[in-house]
């Protein structure tokens, strides 16, 4: 009898170990073929192709992609939020909400398709960008959160970029 008890905690136990490798990892938007980039965008601006923010003081030979900023891409003065603004003018931004990331293949290209008036970034949203050489689609994987933001307003994504208006599936 006692043996029964042990066989049936060691099969519950072995499912239980089977289920949990086999789920994935909510926060980690990595898909089967893609390969994302942990990166801290600033208001001193991201280059996604380098990886890496252009700390050329020259605006004008600067190669940073775009910035983050607290009011709105097209000028309106808000307290509440953190928005990405690209160089690319006018703003080329794309605001999916909280969709899975891996589900994004391409980006709509027409004048239409940009966001006017974006909403802020929060935790889990997905952006999909125009940058000055490329594109790239971005998943806010820290909380942005407005009473301790820093000086620089910092904000954690995970990243994929491509040359071209498409991501690998």
């Amino acid at each position: 009898m006692k043996r029964n008890y042990v066989f049936r905690f060691i099969a519950v136990i072995a499912v239980c170990c089977a289920v949990i490798a086999a789920c994935s990892d909510d926060d980690n938007p990595v898909g089967s073929t893609e390969s994302y980039t942990t990166a801290t965008i600033t208001h001193w601006g991201f280059d996604f192709s380098e990886g890496k923010a252009d700390t050329t003081v020259n605006w004008n030979e600067n190669k940073n992609d775009g910035e983050t900023i607290t009011w709105t891409p097209i000028g309106e003065r808000q307290t509440d939020g953190v928005w990405f603004r690209t160089r690319v003018d006018p703003n080329r931004t794309q605001s999916l909400g909280k969709v899975d990331i891996s589900s994004i293949t391409s980006v709509d290209t027409s004048e239409g398709a940009w966001d006017t008036q974006p909403p802020p970034l929060s935790k889990d949203d997905v952006v999909i960008a125009e940058c000055l050489d490329g594109y790239v689609k971005f998943k806010v994987i820290a909380d942005v959160d407005m009473l301790n933001l820093d000086d620089d307003w910092s904000v954690q994504v995970s990243y994929l970029f491509s040359s071209e208006p498409s991501f690998p599936k």
